[in-house]
């Protein structure tokens, strides 16, 4: 009897305790607002030290002041913190740190009248012993990479060139060289350029001041005593610039220029500079150039690896910076003011001719983009010669290391094309030693890559890898035989499809690397050989194989190469990390599974030591170390611990299916508390394709799209299905996916179907705002940025690139398939405005006057047929604003505006005076 009371007491104790500790687990949470928004973190600039034992990030709010972390990866507890910091940097031996330090963001936003508070600083720290050290007004900074020495420039002070009327002369600020074992700094003012060499013996420097006193090309030679500075060339009038060092073959290469009275450089030299015996030679004067062209100042030189060739740059005399021609005043006078041909002169007019090759935008964008652009030329060293590469008809060079070859692209044959078709170029190889061209193909949308020595170029064609042999001129179609495809079949657009990338060149420069949807393949270059490399595991299993490479001078692979990789699981939709080795033909290791995104985030430059993140909708991507197989990962960042505090949700996948019986994929965010024997608002957002971010952590901010955390916490399940595109029917694919992934919804039951709403930007936008007239199953749709009129948008000007929008709607993601004349009533069809009379949706429509994508009269069209029919419309219009809000109040506007129309149609809140009156405008506000 005893013992069955005292087995009872003990089940009592038991459950007692097992009711504590899950109470004990139970964390009231609180609902997420857009106050937490603005203020919740985000991770940037992460970074690992060359041997691992130290990680820096920065924690940026979505708006404020950020700060950056260092802390060891060991045992060790140490952790330094920058408030304001961004982009420490380690040195090479892990004993120092430095981090450029940003102004107040609260001063930037006032635009303080100090402007030196509005400048970086630059901040130092011992590893150590914890010591830093602060300095004012920093531009840039760098550690040798001996780690003796951290160089470090302040900003221009150009008070003192305007001053002199030298504004367009280089313009040069201090330069320190600070040795960090004494502490000791070496000082050289007006400092336009520098260079260090990579053996960290050498430092290489161009002065250039306001008075010309001391300008010239100096150097110091670190490996001896107080490193004393050596002149190497000094002239009167003279500027010098575009330093390239080759230590292998001790030669510097720089250009020389006379300036004119205001300081712009004019007639350049180019020449090098023999260390053993301190001599300078001219490459190629001014008057040399080749016939129509000029060397311009503003060059780049670059020598390849072994210090045998030069790459440096000619211009065309057409585009020599004529600034300084003095202008004509252009005062009227009693004997000017009525001459018709002083008049005339005086216009401000743009011919926009039929046959030009660029529209009259896209010349302004491209003339301002391209205005320093240089015609490519190659000095060899060993016998003092140079060849010309590029010229009008053949322009774009790619620089290359191999010692044969360059590529060149042209584009001109098809810039009339381009208007519609979207971009193309001829490929061509130049000859590094007489400069003859070769054809290897023509209309291709892809760049080329040119093996590690010259003797193979791989391209991609009309769906296929190819390979051109660059000894004996044949080419050879590598992938045609395969059953795999190697285009992007997923791609939905009526554009010709491109790869699904390339990866590198292997070692013995006869294989190439490159990816199908799902695995690694290598192709014999002179052959019919390949081989898959994951043993056809991605195929087999739905997975999706990518190479993490952080080697940035890796020229090629080999075999006993072990290579990371990232994995996509196309059903479980998470992503896994793991290694493969090219030695054999093998399915990918991995580290980690489970429903979450793994990241690799880099790799220590001498161990092999991993940073990376895991994440969810639910789980932040703080920071992960690892060494080998991961065993020993440990968590280093702990940035959001107060996500506990807030109602989250949880993300989970959908699949469903449109009415011709696809398969469509979506996802679907869950409030916390969620239960499924209530009925719940949706809120669905749309753009294309987003399935793949299911188990992605979703960054709370204020911006043009809803804060799902702040939509979750007002009950709200949100619903998130991809897009199935067919040719000339974007707006009822659109429809039939939405109301399809509805349907679904509704069948689970817990959605109110009087209590939906839809938001799309952009394209989404579009896609909302069509869906807006052909359904009455929403209570409310927000569109920011849509197309209404596809008849007049078609030829409406994408003013960020000066583009004309055709080739957009011919080919690309409207996926009209056609011209206007050729399908006409696909534009019709497609376009909200023209069945804005079916339309009984409450519409909120969001435009920056300013948005360089969608014209912003897009918008208005919308607005004026909802008007003219009265139907409920309403238009924000944010003043010099782009594509979306970029000030943070129109931000908040926005966002608390988006969120005012969803609540009163889908919560039934009070409806806010302004969506009720409207806000008619005041002149008075302007000048408050």
């Amino acid at each position: 009897m005893k013992k069955r009371l005292l087995g009872l007491c003990t089940l009592t104790l038991l459950i007692m305790f097992s009711f504590l500790a899950n109470a004990a687990e139970k964390i009231e949470t609180k609902p997420y607002t857009l106050d937490d928004a603005i203020k919740a973190p985000r991770i940037r600039y992460q970074s690992i030290s060359d041997d691992g034992n130290w990680i820096t990030y920065t924690v940026m709010p979505d708006r404020g002041d950020g700060k950056s972390y260092i802390r060891h990866t060991g045992d060790s507890l140490i952790e330094y913190t920058f408030e304001r910091g961004r982009y420490a940097k380690f040195s090479p031996d892990e004993n120092w740190a430095a981090t450029l330090i940003s102004p107040k963001a609260i001063d930037k936003e006032n635009k303080v009248k100090d402007k030196s508070k509005l400048k970086n600083s630059l901040e130092l720290i011992n590893l150590g012993s914890g010591e830093r050290a602060n300095y004012k007004n920093v531009k840039s900074f760098k550690f040798t990479n001996s780690s003796q020495w951290l160089v470090f420039q302040y900003n221009i002070n150009k008070k003192e060139y305007s001053a002199k009327d030298v504004k367009q002369k280089p313009q040069g600020s201090e330069l320190v060289m600070k040795h960090l074992g004494s502490g000791t700094d070496l000082r050289m003012d007006y400092v336009s350029e520098f260079y260090l060499d990579s053996t960290s013996y050498y430092a290489f420097y161009c002065v250039s001041s306001p008075d010309g006193d001391r300008d010239g090309l100096y150097y110091r030679d670190y490996s001896k005593v107080f490193a004393p500075e050596v002149l190497i060339a000094k002239g009167d009038s003279t500027v010098f610039g575009n330093l390239s060092w080759n230590h292998k073959k001790s030669v510097l290469a720089y250009t020389e220029s006379q300036v004119m009275a205001n300081g712009r450089p004019d007639s350049t030299c180019l020449k090098v500079w023999l260390m053993p015996n301190a001599q300078s030679i001219d490459i190629i004067i001014d008057s040399e150039a080749p016939e129509g062209y000029f060397i311009p100042f503003k060059n780049d030189c670059q020598w390849t690896e072994d210090g045998k060739r030069l790459f440096f740059g000619f211009k065309p005399i057409t585009e020599r910076d004529t600034t300084t021609v003095e202008k004509k005043d252009d005062k009227y006078t009693e004997e000017n003011f009525y001459d018709l041909d002083n008049l005339e002169e005086k216009a401000d007019v743009l011919v926009w001719h039929w046959n030009d090759d660029r529209i009259s935008p896209h010349q302004i964008k491209w003339s301002k983009d391209n205005k320093d652009r240089l015609f490519y030329s190659v000095y060899h060293l060993e016998t003092n010669k140079w060849v010309q590469l590029a010229d009008l008809e053949h322009q774009d060079v790619t620089i290359d290391d191999n010692p044969k070859y360059v590529l060149i692209y042209d584009s001109t044959p098809y810039l009339k094309e381009i208007t519609w078709e979207g971009w193309f170029h001829d490929i061509y190889i130049a000859d590094l030693n007489t400069g003859k061209k070769t054809l290897i193909e023509r209309h291709a949308i892809e760049a080329a890559h040119i093996s590690p020595t010259g003797n193979h170029v791989a391209y991609f064609k009309s769906k296929n890898w190819r390979c051109y042999n660059t000894q004996t001129k044949k080419k050879l179609n590598t992938t045609g035989s395969l059953k795999a495809e190697f285009f992007d079949n997923t791609s939905e657009l009526p554009a010709e499809p491109g790869s699904f990338g390339f990866v590198g060149w292997h070692k013995d420069d006869l294989h190439y690397y490159v990816y199908d949807e799902y695995d690694l393949w290598r192709f014999n270059c002179d052959n019919d050989g390949y081989l898959n490399m994951n043993a056809a595991d991605g195929r087999h299993l739905n997975r999706k194989y990518r190479i993490k490479n952080y080697d940035k001078d890796k020229k090629y692979f080999e075999y006993e190469d072990t290579l990371l990789v990232e994995c996509y699981y196309n059903e479980r939709r998470h992503t896994n990390i793991g290694y493969m080795t090219l030695d054999i033909c093998s399915a990918v290791s991995f580290y980690l599974d489970s429903l979450h995104t793994n990241k690799f985030l880099g790799k220590a430059k001498n161990k092999n030591i991993y940073m990376f993140s895991r994440e969810a909708y639910d789980l932040f991507p703080d920071i992960w170390v690892g060494s080998g197989l991961l065993n020993d990962r440990k968590q280093i960042s702990d940035v959001y611990p107060e996500m506990k505090d807030f109602e989250w949700g949880k993300s989970e996948r959908c699949t469903f299916t449109n009415s011709d019986g696809d398969e469509i994929k979506g996802y679907i965010i869950k409030p916390e508390g969620f239960d499924p024997d209530k009925k719940h608002p949706l809120l669905v957002y749309i753009y294309e394709k987003w399935a793949s971010s299911t188990y992605r952590y979703y960054y709370p901010r204020v911006n043009h799209r809803p804060c799902y955390q702040v939509y979750n916490s007002k009950g709200y399940v949100i619903f998130v299905p991809d897009i199935k595109y067919h040719v000339g029917e974007p707006g009822p694919d659109a429809l039939d996916c939405v109301l399809s992934g509805l349907d679904y919804m509704l069948n689970q039951g817990y959605v109110d179907s009087n209590r939906v709403c839809l938001q799309g930007h952009s394209w989404g936008a579009y896609q909302a705002a069509y869906i807006a007239t052909q359904t009455d199953r929403f209570a409310a749709i927000c569109a920011g940025a849509p197309v209404g009129n596809m008849t007049s948008a078609y030829s409406g000007i994408r003013l960020g690139s000066g583009l004309a929008r055709q080739f957009q709607y011919e080919k690309f993601q409207s996926r009209i398939g056609g011209s206007l004349f050729e399908s006409f009533e696909n534009y019709l069809a497609n376009s909200p405005v023209f069945e804005t009379n079916k339309a009984s949706v409450p519409l909120l429509i969001l435009h920056g006057d300013n948005d360089g994508a969608v014209p912003w009269e897009q918008s208005i069209e919308i607005y004026l047929a909802y008007r003219r029919l009265g139907k409920n419309c309403i238009f924000l219009q944010y003043e010099n604003e782009p594509h979306w809000p970029s000030r943070y109040p129109n931000k908040v506007d926005w966002s608390k505006k988006m969120h005012e129309f969803f609540d009163t149609y889908c919560l039934e809140e009070e409806a806010p005076k302004w969506m009720l009156e409207g806000e008619p405008y005041d002149i008075w506000k302007e000048k408050k």
